[in-house]
């Protein structure tokens, strides 16, 4: 992916890209995102979705503790109405493989909504072409993949990007 659009998605969405800085042996995010421009759309949906879910749980959370503190509750405070805290998650790998979107997180809380938005991306990443971002007839359709011998790769083409 080109670096402008790389840093669009790291200045959109910079608590998820955090660890995009630190060492190899401690993300592999240090080497940017190894895919093509035409999943940019996918990938800043998928971050919308994802951090959008993560603050509004955090606000819901601190909401019901304002509110909390401010009845008057003769009980012990311990409910705060049902909602929880969520912790943070960081992207730790983006990439292609297997003529589809690969999205990895670090110390991932498995959250049932993020690990369906994950899934669904993911999966939605094989019906869209990673150069030019058009949609493809089907997703294992391999009359218009071309072969980079060099690298072993079976990379996806629309007809037109060969």
């Amino acid at each position: 992916m080109r670096k402008e659009l790389q840093e669009i998605l790291y200045e959109s969405f910079p608590k998820l890209f955090e660890r995009r800085h630190l060492s190899k042996q401690e993300t592999a995010m240090c080497y940017g995102i190894s895919c093509g421009d035409g999943w940019f759309s996918i990938i800043y949906n998928l971050c919308d979705v994802i951090q959008s879910k993560i603050d509004q749980a955090n606000i819901s959370y601190e909401n019901s503790l304002v509110r909390q503190e401010s009845e008057d509750f003769d009980e012990e405070k311990t409910s705060s109405f049902g909602y929880r805290p969520m912790k943070q998650v960081y992207v730790d790998q983006l990439k292609s493989k297997f003529n589809g979107m690969r999205f990895y997180l670090h110390e991932y809380n498995c959250d049932p909504f993020i690990v369906g938005a994950i899934s669904m991306a993911e999966r939605q990443s094989r019906w869209v072409c990673q150069h030019c971002g058009e949609v493809k007839v089907h997703p294992s359709t391999h009359d218009s993949c071309k072969t980079d011998v060099n690298q072993a790769w079976l990379k996806e083409r629309t007809k037109e990007n060969l």
